[in-house]
């Protein structure tokens, strides 16, 4: 068994990105302040069981999509009265949060390897298949403690 890609998206400077790794060596290398620690640390924060990320672990170009997000909220719960109503949007809103997220391709052999660890992971039918794929998101513990946030800045620019 062998991980044989990895994509990462909406990770500090690592927005969306592809590694295919080889079967001999893959090396990562790279100028300072490129993302190659970010790369093995967004490793560690999925398979460490600690799981600590903050707003200033997403990516830059996904603080737009939060804005968006957070300026919906605004003008959407401002107005909205009905509790059913509010817990829809923000069900919604909490949907459309960038999450960060780590996706691993691994190729399997059906005789060699033992497939009890990636056996969840696999779900095609097709025995000339031999490869599962993880998907891993990650995001904000309090996800619209953000937005609340704008919102309190959005008001006092208003007032």
């Amino acid at each position: 068994m062998k991980i044989t890609q990895l994509n990462l998206t909406n990770f500090r400077l690592l927005d969306d990105i592809t590694i295919n790794i080889e079967d001999d060596i893959t090396l990562i290398v790279g100028k300072n302040n490129t993302g190659k620690t970010s790369l093995f640390e967004v490793i560690n924060l999925f398979f460490d069981g600690k799981n600590r990320i903050s707003f200033h672990d997403f990516s830059f170009n996904s603080h737009d999509v939060f804005k968006i997000c957070a300026e919906k909220y605004l003008k959407e719960l401002l107005v909205e009265t009905e509790e059913d109503k509010r817990d829809i949007i923000e069900k919604s809103l909490i949907n459309e949060i960038p999450k960060i997220t780590l996706s691993i391709k691994i190729e399997y052999d059906k005789i060699k390897d033992s497939l009890i660890n990636i056996s969840d992971f696999i779900s095609d039918l097709d025995d000339a298949k031999s490869e599962a794929i993880m998907l891993l998101n990650m995001n904000l513990k309090k996800r619209l403690i953000y937005f609340d946030l704008f919102i309190a800045g959005q008001i006092r620019k208003l007032t």
